[in-house]
């Protein structure tokens, strides 16, 4: 775990730079959709950079979560309000798991296991192998009971 956000966010700074000399056509494209993004008026800059810290974490950029840490506080976001979009982020980090190993349930529910064939090599032996644990791990059952 990183504990010196501050040399994280200096370190990164540098390669951003590093990045802007060698591709400047491309970081000012990008300099331009982030200012398009902190414009207009519906959202004010402490909402932004709380959006922006939540899916910083969401998709575990470390550098996001440096910087967007950083803008919240900058743009005046209180620690209850870090903390609760905080809480928010983790929900939907989980929240799509769960979508999709309800989805994985349904496709398992939807197409049983494979039946019993004529014994040979190859695949077959494989998928007799996953069986045979499958059945001492889990008794056989391909569905959660309730």
């Amino acid at each position: 775990m990183i504990e010196d956000w501050a040399a994280m966010i200096e370190a990164m700074s540098q390669g951003v730079r590093a990045l802007t000399h060698a591709t400047p056509a491309v970081m000012k494209t990008f300099g331009d959709m982030a200012k398009a993004a902190h414009g207009g008026s519906a959202l004010d800059a402490k909402a932004k950079e709380l959006v922006a810290l939540a899916i910083a974490v969401a998709i575990r950029c470390g550098p996001c979560i440096a910087y967007h840490a950083q803008g919240s506080v900058k743009a005046g976001a209180s620690r209850a309000e870090v903390a609760e979009t905080l809480g928010m982020a983790a929900y939907m980090g989980a929240g799509p798991s769960v979508m999709y190993a309800a989805e994985a349930l349904a496709h398992l529910i939807q197409r049983p296991p494979y039946r019993r064939r004529r014994r040979c090599s190859g695949r077959g032996s494989r998928i007799r192998l996953f069986h045979r644990v499958f059945r001492t791990v889990t008794g056989g059952r391909w569905m959660l009971s309730g």
